[in-house]
């Protein structure tokens, strides 16, 4: 059941795949040598997939493709084939050249193949017959050498009827020559015969000449095809030579490029700290400069109480509080004269690391790197001066805000104790009374 539930679900997954899959093209196929094993019909080149992508201007072509209109017969269940399997049925090299381009098989290939049952298209191929040359054809034997070997024959023949007839051609008793016709006879017939064995022998020799010939011409044909594919070989090294040259070319180009923007991230970091650092200082300057202001406006001298004036025993009930606001004011005034002081430097800092800043990069560009980064060390070293003489300026810049703060405590206590201890005394001391009208004496005043 599990099997049967899996195999759907890769069934449901084909359309997918075979949606995804892009349409066959021979574009996507080069040029390339046979195996040994798959050398046939004289054939040793075919088409395969192009190689891995070597430049940015070569075609993209992906594992698997869709044949247009069942062109390969042998594809999968959706209609997916290879590439490899593709170039190699498909598509037939333009020339017998490593690297060349490939193009669609012919419609006659293509219809052997169907009819065949075939994948290969080299084996519905017909190799060239080799003609053998002219001056190597076998040539018929002369006749004179048979026609001289005949007419030794007939003498011969005659010269024995004449031995055995007796008359000589004379009209009596045996020719006296015809012994001697018939060893001239026997002699040029043994000549005709040594003849036919050095004639065959030639002959012999002349079929191990063409054979050796024959043998040559084949060497010598395939050495030249062999220096043609070598050529071609060389011909494909150069081309692929050259596009490894100009992307290793290009890509150098983009790590001088990286390289030069590298260099120059810490003088734009610096400036940029730069910048920020004299950003922050102004910002905390005004910000400094109207609390301050804001601090002053909270400050304001006693008023002096309607009615009655203050008696010396408030005015000294009060003096503790004048005087611990006196030396609180004294203490805010130096830190944030110190805070001031380490702003300022901070400030001279920054800038004189600005200046270091610019003169690095100065010398950088003109290649004196040793004093180009002495020079950005040093401003790195200033500006962290400058922060460290900047955080001891916010922090007395704290301390001076803290104790302004507590400014107005100490000012209405001195106004508590003005007013507690000129009551207090008025209430120990009574003036005497206003004399009366009619000139009586002032009675005494109450205890």
């Amino acid at each position: 059941m599990w099997r049967l539930a899996a195999a759907l679900l890769v069934l449901a997954g084909l359309p997918l795949r075979s949606a995804a899959a892009d349409q066959c093209k021979c574009g996507c196929c080069e040029v390339s040598k046979r195996t040994p094993a798959m050398q046939m019909n004289n054939l040793k080149f075919m088409c395969s997939p192009h190689p891995v992508q070597v430049s940015d201007s070569a075609e993209e072509c992906p594992e698997q493709c869709r044949p247009e209109g069942g062109q390969v017969t042998f594809a999968d269940l959706v209609g997916v084939v290879a590439y490899n399997r593709y170039c190699l049925s498909a598509c037939w090299p333009n020339r017998e050249q490593i690297g060349w381009t490939c193009s669609d098989v012919d419609a006659t290939m293509a219809a052997k193949m169907a009819k065949n049952d075939f994948e290969d298209p080299a084996m519905t191929w017909t190799p060239d017959v080799v003609k053998i040359p002219e001056e190597l054809a076998a040539t018929a034997p002369e006749p004179e050498a048979d026609q001289s070997q005949e007419a030794d024959e007939a003498d011969m023949q005659k010269a024995l009827s004449n031995l055995g007839n007796g008359d000589g051609g004379n009209g009596g008793g045996p020719d006296p020559n015809a012994g001697l016709m018939v060893a001239k006879a026997a002699g040029k017939r043994a000549q005709a015969a040594a003849m036919d064995a050095r004639a065959a022998k030639a002959e012999a020799l002349s079929m191990a000449v063409v054979q050796n010939s024959s043998r040559a011409l084949k060497g010598s044909f395939l050495r030249a095809k062999a220096t043609t594919n070598a050529k071609a070989q060389l011909a494909a090294a150069a081309v692929r030579a050259a596009m490894y040259a100009k992307a290793a070319e290009s890509s150098v180009k983009l790590a001088e490029k990286e390289v030069n923007e590298m260099l120059a991230v810490p003088d734009e970091a610096a400036a940029i700290a730069v910048k920020e650092a004299l950003k922050v200082l102004k910002a905390k300057t005004r910000r400094w400069k109207y609390e301050e202001g804001e601090t002053q406006k909270r400050i304001v001298p006693p008023k002096p109480a309607l009615g009655l004036p203050a008696t010396e025993v408030g005015q000294k009930y009060a003096a503790p509080y004048w005087a611990a606001m006196q030396n609180a004011m004294a203490s805010r005034s130096a830190f944030e004269a110190k805070a001031r002081g380490e702003n300022d430097q901070a400030h001279a800092l920054q800038e004189s690391a600005t200046q270091l800043a610019a003169q690095a990069a100065a010398l950088q560009s003109a290649g004196m790197l040793g004093h180009a980064q002495t020079a950005m060390k040093r401003a790195r070293g200033m500006l962290a001066e400058a922060k460290s003489v900047q955080e001891a300026a916010d922090n007395d810049f704290i301390v001076a805000q803290r104790i302004n703060t507590g400014l107005p405590g100490y000012q209405a206590g001195a106004e508590l104790a003005t007013a507690f201890g000129s009551e207090k005394s008025r209430k120990l001391w009574m003036p005497p009374p206003i004399p009366a009208a009619s000139g009586a004496s002032p009675a005494p005043a109450a205890a």
